[in-house]
């Protein structure tokens, strides 16, 4: 073939035509705009045409002695690909960690804030979020206690409050002090939850249940004596010789509240039926009627060694109360004995002759 002769392409149509009518070619068939040609070589030596002058390494047509092996307009060019960015440097695991840490540190401080925010909503949102870090908002404790304590916020602030105080540091004395101090409060306040803390931490906290007894506060003293009959303090036998003085004194208390929980509480002292017959046995004729069916009920879970207390028990068959008759007849049967099969028979027989 002529060497003279190289090949075009126009869209489908493909000629192989001497090069002295290739220009002729080019300027018939390319938009006037893109008449001027520039041209470059590429590493196979082929040209390439495109009609921009600025584009690197592309110089005018008519300086390219060599006729194109094949011709292709910057029409027809592939798009170059955009270069790629370079990757940002993966962070190590130290790098990632302290950013955490940052962040966590940060929005503690904006929870702590929060917690002085004029909408109450916000307040116990804040409190509960932090409740939620555990331990690691172990700063926030002193603004959680300042929330807790505060009586004029309202009840809900109040009580997640504690709530997050019990979640970050449960065995701050801090924390026991103000449970301690909130039995005294009317029931669906911070009490209910200081109550469910302490029955989870009693053995912990006994000491401090003990002096609580001796609160001016009549809500305070029947919390105490209602958390002393739990079983983590009630199965140690060291705080046992320490509890149950302190609760017999309080079947004495002025308060019928105190005298009921007392009794109760004793109920789980079966070891120590010696120290809580005799006192139990006297508050079975108490002058009101709860506190007079709780010696019952403790009395029964004495059994057998409660027989003592059974003229007593008996008299309280006759209570006016029906619920008093009810714990008296339980406790006859717990006993068992003899004498205590024989009063209840007696009873039975006087209920019939009053039936008829």
């Amino acid at each position: 073939m002529d060497a003279h002769l190289a090949k075009a392409r126009h869209g489908s149509l493909n000629l192989w035509l001497p090069s002295a009518a290739l220009a002729a070619l080019i300027a018939a068939l390319t938009p006037a705009a893109a008449q001027q040609v520039y041209m470059r070589r590429d590493a196979d030596g082929k040209i390439q045409f495109s009609n921009a002058p600025t584009a690197p390494g592309y110089q005018n047509s008519e300086t390219v002695s060599q006729p194109p092996s094949r011709i292709v307009t910057e029409k027809e060019e592939q798009p170059q690909s955009a270069p790629v960015a370079p990757r940002a440097p993966v962070a190590s695991d130290e790098e990632r960690l302290a950013a955490a840490k940052a962040q966590q540190k940060q929005d503690i401080q904006e929870l702590i804030e929060g917690l002085q925010d004029p909408i109450p909503r916000t307040r116990w949102m804040a409190a509960d979020q932090l409740g939620n870090m555990g331990g690691a908002a172990r700063e926030a404790v002193p603004a959680l206690l300042a929330a807790a304590k505060n009586v004029e916020n309202e009840d809900g602030v109040r009580n997640w409050s504690f709530v997050a105080l019990t979640k970050i540091a449960p065995d701050d004395p801090s924390v026991v002090q103000l449970a301690i101090r909130s039995l005294g409060e009317k029931e669906g306040t911070m009490s209910s939850n200081a109550i469910n803390f302490l029955i989870s931490r009693s053995r912990q906290v006994a000491p401090a249940l003990l002096l609580a007894l001796k609160s001016e506060d009549d809500q305070a003293r029947a919390s105490a004596a209602q958390l002393l009959g739990k079983q983590p303090v009630a199965t140690d036998a060291d705080l046992a010789k320490l509890v149950v003085p302190a609760l017999v004194e309080s079947l004495n208390d002025r308060s019928v509240l105190v005298r009921r929980n007392a009794a109760r509480s004793l109920a789980a002292y079966k070891d120590a039926g010696e120290q809580t017959l005799a006192p139990l046995t006297a508050a079975v004729a108490d002058r009101d009627n709860y506190v007079r069916g709780a010696a019952a009920q403790a009395l029964a879970a004495l059994g057998p060694q409660a027989a003592p207390a059974i003229p007593a028990l008996s008299k309280a068959l006759r209570d006016p109360d029906h619920e008093v008759r009810m714990e008296a007849t339980k406790a006859l049967q717990m006993i068992d004995t003899p004498q205590a099969q024989a009063e209840l028979e007696r009873y039975m027989r006087e209920r019939e002759v009053v039936k008829k």
